[in-house]
């Protein structure tokens, strides 16, 4: 089973417009009141997080280690978790359930962040009103009627408006009163931009079953030339997936538009506020942001279909984290959308039953593929590979370099292990 989530508006029903409004009036205190209790339940957790390191030498731990969970019972008379519930109790107009639920999800984010919080990788997390409410899958109450899907939810009834449907979230809906698929805990977002409301719907749905070969790996080399090149650990199967103009062009083109706005807005005079000049300026942003995600749908599309096309069962992809940050890449990093393109490769890939794999991307465009000597001579251009070794049986043969990347990430086996255990094995010794 995988879970997955889907965004569906949510419009109020009512007889009346004043009782319409009453719904939109009930949703948006509900936002702002869960805004405030995550903020002061974050803050509980941390500062209690600190008393208890007091009582050891201050090293980086666990906030559910055994010690600090002793501390807790004997100070607060209280588990850890329930820390942050004790702080819900006095927003009695939250319904109980919506409560829990942010509690445990607060909780749930605050363990994954501390770890980096105390080495300064991250500063603390915030939440801002916009924060979707998380509430538990038993208030969320279906009912179908005339081909609609209706909503109740915190006594407040809704309809489920899914538009164009482009991403087919009727047929998920369908399927979930159906019991095909398990409906989980979900999240309501109101947004004050757009003055609307929003169902996040998580759901589990079963992994397709492939007959698909795990010993079979494609790498897949990113970059801005070529947006993603895919090649196959044994045989000659290849696929260059997208060109530099393709992933540029609709960016840059953007970016131009909103920096000649932005000289216009110097000069713009008039009462009408800040918010209102900088509308269409904070428009060419998103329009920007949804032109890339697109992009990177379409790639990450086009690899799943190159495994399934030849029945790999593993996807390999680099692990570019902590890569250069210096005034020479900004503009690289700025343009690069690679770590929501690995986000959606991967979330893709366990729809389908691949497995994916992260390895270390050092020197994989500088080593031959054939004898696996390394250097730098031997990637001539931008382009080309070369192998300078003369004992290689491909000395001296042109290749592209994208596939060679993609070739040496396919076979590598020194897999990276993203967990926190190892940051903090680390941790521990540069201490």
């Amino acid at each position: 089973m995988i879970t997955l989530t889907r965004k569906i508006e949510l419009v109020p029903i009512g007889d009346t417009k004043e009782e319409r409004a009453v719904t939109w009036k009930k949703v948006a205190h509900f936002s702002r009141t869960c805004c405030e209790m995550a903020n002061k339940i974050v803050a509980r957790h941390y500062l209690t997080f600190c008393e208890g390191l007091e009582l050891s030498d201050g090293s980086p731990k666990s906030f559910t280690s055994k010690e600090l969970r002793e501390y807790i019972k004997a100070k607060h008379d209280s588990s850890v978790q329930n820390l942050g519930y004790a702080i819900t109790k006095s927003y009695k107009e939250v319904p109980s359930y919506v409560r829990a639920a942010l509690s445990n999800q607060v909780f749930s984010l605050f363990k994954q962040d501390i770890f980096d919080v105390q080495i300064g990788k991250r500063a603390m997390r915030t939440y801002k009103p916009n924060s979707p409410m998380p509430t538990m899958k038993s208030s969320l109450i279906f009912k179908k009627d005339n081909g609609q899907v209706f909503l109740t939810w915190c006594k407040m009834d809704f309809v489920l408006a899914f538009g164009r449907d482009k991403s087919d979230n009727r047929t998920i809906v369908d399927r979930i009163l159906a019991k095909e698929y398990q409906l989980c805990d979900s999240s309501i977002q109101y947004n004050r931009e757009r003055n609307k409301i929003f169902l996040l719907l998580s759901y589990k749905q079963p992994i397709a079953q492939q007959k698909l070969d795990e010993k079979l790996c494609v790498g897949v080399d990113l970059g801005l030339n070529a947006p993603a090149y895919c090649a196959l650990s044994e045989g000659e199967g290849r696929e260059r997936i997208g060109d530099r103009e393709t992933l540029l062009k609709p960016r840059i083109n953007i970016q131009a538009r909103r920096r000649n706005l932005q000289r216009q807005l110097k000069f713009i005079e008039g009462g009408k506020g800040r918010k209102k000049k900088l509308e269409a300026l904070n428009k060419l942003r998103q329009k920007e942001k949804n032109a890339v995600r697109t992009i990177n749908h379409r790639i990450s599309k086009s690899v799943i279909d190159f495994a399934l096309k030849h029945k790999a069962g593993v996807i390999k992809l680099e692990d570019l984290s902590g890569i250069a940050r210096d005034e020479k890449s900004k503009w690289v990093l700025r343009n690069w959308s690679y770590y929501e393109l690995q986000q959606l490769i991967s979330y893709k890939a366990q729809k389908v039953g691949i497995a994916v794999k992260y390895i270390k991307a050092a020197y994989t465009s500088q080593t031959c593929p054939v004898c696996g000597n390394v250097s730098r001579e031997q990637r001539q251009t931008q382009a080309v590979f070369q192998c300078v070794n003369v004992a290689c049986a491909d000395v001296g043969k042109e290749k592209n370099a994208d596939y060679v990347g993609a070739l040496n990430i396919a076979r590598s086996e020194q897999y990276v292990q993203r967990t926190k255990k190892k940051q903090k094995k680390q941790a521990d010794k540069k201490a």
